[in-house]
């Protein structure tokens, strides 16, 4: 653990007074030296308690002084959104057998001063451990079920941040401003282990609407800005001023639409980089010149000290020793995520190309191929050719049972005209249905929850109730 935190200490010991973290829902500003004398205090109030402790506070400075007093202790700390119920939060906890569980007492609203307090609890659960050495518990987002759990030791922390800051030429220069959850392996990374171990100076923006972010970049003079592709759309239609310091908007989450792109770099003045990683493995590619003719339909080069394998079918398994080093009762099999037989090698749950110029292009995902009449198709390839259409501001396709075909797909699409002229859409990717709707369901993550869209379509069918018309 000394490795992950060395960087950290050494500003402590150097430069106690910069400034660490900026919390505008708290109006709280915390030095190098005040975040460490925080941490103490939390390591106190854990009591040397060495079970796993679920940490669930939103984004708030307690998120980073809870998490380096645990570390510094050498208690695994697990990350957990604190978007959802005090119920569902002990729910988790109880079906992982944690044990020990730090939450707001309420939600933190949006631009609401926070003044409460952290509860620690103890749970009457039979508690469980993680594999040796698991500094950290990563929840995925659990956008196709339930969340599952995948755990890292010191190094790969460490490793990952690394390869992210010599990938994206980030330092402690810079500075991060964050909207999107610290509780999330993107907000995670690129908040509290870039604040630790780069040294760049965080700032919790609590609103993600357009012109509070653009004001946020104005005030915090921020260079580095983690958006997912909702928020990058957003940020297209807001008013910029002329010159910022955003240096580095980056993108993950899911793929980005060219035009969102488009209209981002032409609203701020900055091209915005794509960023592709997973839970298990932490950032993996990084588009480092967007403005390249070859970059668009990409997700960029793989980071430094990533390699990329892939098997027949063109499933990406990732080389890195930023790997997970094992998981917290996972099923058997993960669809999407299973471990291969070397260590630090694992498979993501995505298809993918590598092309001449060294960029990965992904093709669709495992779980999204849809089995249309015998013949596979990627639920992303339909989606692309939806949104390549004049209006169709975004789109998503799902496969429900068909007795017929295997698999039916179902479009649901967000669009200015209706209806939508299919005719220049080739045959095999024409969706069976459309459904229009005012917007698609995306998490606090930027995650598009096609379970939900997936029990959506599924109920349509049920109730008789399929919303188009005959589509070929």
């Amino acid at each position: 653990m000394e490795l992950l935190l060395e960087s950290f200490f050494r500003r402590v010991r150097d430069c106690p007074h910069d400034l660490a973290v900026e919390s505008r829902a708290e109006a709280s500003r915390l030095s190098f030296g005040e975040l460490d004398a925080r941490s103490s205090e939390w390591m106190r109030r854990l009591d040397g308690d060495p079970r796993p402790l679920a940490v669930a506070v939103g984004n708030r400075t307690a998120f980073l002084e809870i998490f380096l007093a645990a570390w510094r202790l050498g208690i695994p700390a697990v990350s957990m959104d604190a978007s959802g119920t005090a119920a569902e939060r002990r729910g988790l906890c109880r079906s992982l057998g944690i044990a020990r569980l730090a939450e707001s007492p309420r939600p933190v609203a949006i631009n609401d001063s926070v003044k409460t307090d952290v509860e620690l609890s103890t749970l009457d659960v039979e508690a469980a451990e993680p594999p040796p050495r698991t500094a950290l518990v990563k929840l995925t987002s659990g956008s196709t079920g339930e969340p599952l759990a995948a755990c890292f030791d010191a190094a790969a922390l460490r490793a990952g941040i690394r390869q992210i800051g010599d990938g994206m030429d980030i330092d402690a220069g810079d500075r991060v401003l964050l909207a999107l959850p610290l509780s999330h392996s993107y907000g995670f990374d690129n908040g509290l282990l870039s604040l630790l171990v780069l040294g760049t100076p965080l700032f919790l923006e609590p609103s993600v609407f357009p012109a509070d972010l653009v004001r946020g970049l104005e005030r915090t003079q921020a260079t580095v800005l983690p958006l997912a592709p909702p928020l990058v759309r957003s940020l297209s239609a807001a008013r910029w001023p002329e010159k910022t310091s955003l240096r580095r908007p980056l993108c993950a989450g899911g793929v980005l639409p060219e035009a969102s792109a488009r209209g981002f770099h032409l609203a701020s003045g900055v091209p915005v980089h794509n960023f592709y990683g997973s839970t298990e493995t932490g950032g993996i590619c990084f588009e480092r010149d967007p403005a390249d003719p070859q970059a668009p339909g990409s997700v960029g080069q793989p980071l430094p000290g990533v390699e990329l394998l892939f098997d027949g079918d063109g499933r990406v398994s990732v080389r890195s020793r930023a790997n997970l080093i094992g998981r917290w009762r996972y099923p058997t099999a993960v669809p999407g995520v299973e471990s291969a037989a070397e260590p630090s090698t694992v498979r993501t749950g995505d298809l993918g190309q590598l092309g001449a110029d060294g960029r990965l292009r992904l093709t669709g995902r495992v779980a999204d191929l849809l089995n249309i009449g015998g013949r596979k198709i990627a639920a992303v390839q339909v989606e692309s050719a939806l949104r390549d259409l004049g209006g169709v501001r975004d789109a998503a396709v799902v496969g429900v049972p068909d007795e017929a075909r295997g698999e039916r797909s179902i479009a649901f699409v967000v669009a200015d005209g209706w209806p939508l002229d299919l005719r220049s859409v080739p045959s095999r990717l024409r969706p069976r249905e459309l459904h229009r709707v005012d917007r698609l369901p995306y998490s606090a993550r930027g995650k598009l929850d096609r379970h939900a869209l997936r029990a959506r379509a599924l109920a349509d069918h049920a109730d008789g109730l399929v919303a188009n018309f005959g589509v070929p």
